[in-house]
């Protein structure tokens, strides 16, 4: 048997991974051993420069505010509904729920898509007795 990277046949089939075919397909890829492929990574993000003006400074300082004033209204609210009785794991199920009666209204759309022929779905469940 022969050695399976190589290129040679092994067992009666030609092994297309050979050095050559390795070299075309990292090629193709653009992962070649280029300089690019070794250099140092690039974020796409913007970086800091370091340089900030003074308008940026006041601009960050007045959004910080707004968000620590709305940070304030709503753990004031989570805990006005805590008082409430509510709970943060009715809420899952609730949520859990609202899914499951979406899928079955979909479902049951789809049915009576299937059915009206023409038929505007609105004169469908009018036509529904229950």
């Amino acid at each position: 048997m022969d050695n399976e990277l190589d290129g040679t046949k092994t067992k009666g089939r030609v092994n297309l991974l050979t050095p050559t075919n390795r070299k075309r397909i990292i090629q193709r890829s653009g992962f070649s051993s280029s300089k690019k492929a070794r250099a140092a990574f690039k974020s796409p993000m913007r970086h800091n420069t370091g340089s900030t003006k003074p308008e940026d400074v006041e601009s960050l300082k007045e959004e910080i505010t707004e968000l620590e004033v709305k940070e304030k209204k709503v753990s004031e609210e989570i805990q006005q509904l805590i008082n409430e009785g509510y709970r943060e794991d009715e809420l899952a199920i609730h949520i859990t729920k609202l899914h499951e009666y979406n899928e079955i209204k979909d479902v049951g759309q789809m049915i009576l898509g299937r059915l009206g022929n023409d038929v505007c779905v609105l004169e469908m469940v009018s036509k529904i007795t229950f």
